[in-house]
């Protein structure tokens, strides 16, 4: 379904639109900011929702090869009805910051995260770790590969990293 090049230019936009809400987190991170509790009691801050937004938005201008645009299922999104989403045999899985938690003591360990879906498996997905400024990226059939200071690398995100053993 897929071509190796379909998975490089899909993880690369992957990859640019996670570092781009990860740059927003951290500009939130840098400052002293408030948290409230949604309706199911965890914790959601200004970043979460802005990086939600800059997920939401690059992801409906994103165009999967073979795919098309496709629905977004946000953590932070509307609630989309259970008899809505199981009639989707695709969709892009969106956690635009997890860990808030962990983002709310300052520890570090919080990520974003963007998997495309179809027929219930992952087909690929990017995850960045802002503040050590690290990115996983992956595609069924391709592999995985790590690639540090990604904010560095901007000027070449379609450099692939390093690939990691299955």
């Amino acid at each position: 379904m897929f071509t190796s090049s379909d998975a490089a230019i899909l993880t690369t936009s992957l990859g640019k639109i996670v570092y781009q809400a990860g740059k927003k987190i951290l500009s939130v991170y840098a400052h002293d900011f408030s948290s409230e509790l949604k309706q199911d009691n965890t914790p959601i801050t200004m970043a979460d929702r802005e990086s939600h937004e800059i997920i939401s938005g690059g992801l409906a201008s994103l165009s999967a090869p073979g795919f098309g645009v496709l629905p977004v299922l946000s953590e932070e999104g509307n609630h989309i009805p259970f008899e809505k989403r199981s009639a989707w045999s695709s969709y892009w899985l969106v956690d635009p910051l997890d860990g808030t938690k962990e983002f709310i003591k300052r520890n570090g360990e919080f990520t974003v995260n963007i998997a495309l879906v179809s027929s219930g498996a992952a087909v690929c997905g990017a995850v960045y770790i802002p503040v050590t400024d690290i990115l996983y990226t992956g595609f069924a059939g391709y592999g995985a590969f790590r690639i540090d200071a990604l904010g560095s690398r901007q000027d070449n995100p379609s450099a692939q990293g390093r690939r990691l053993p299955l």
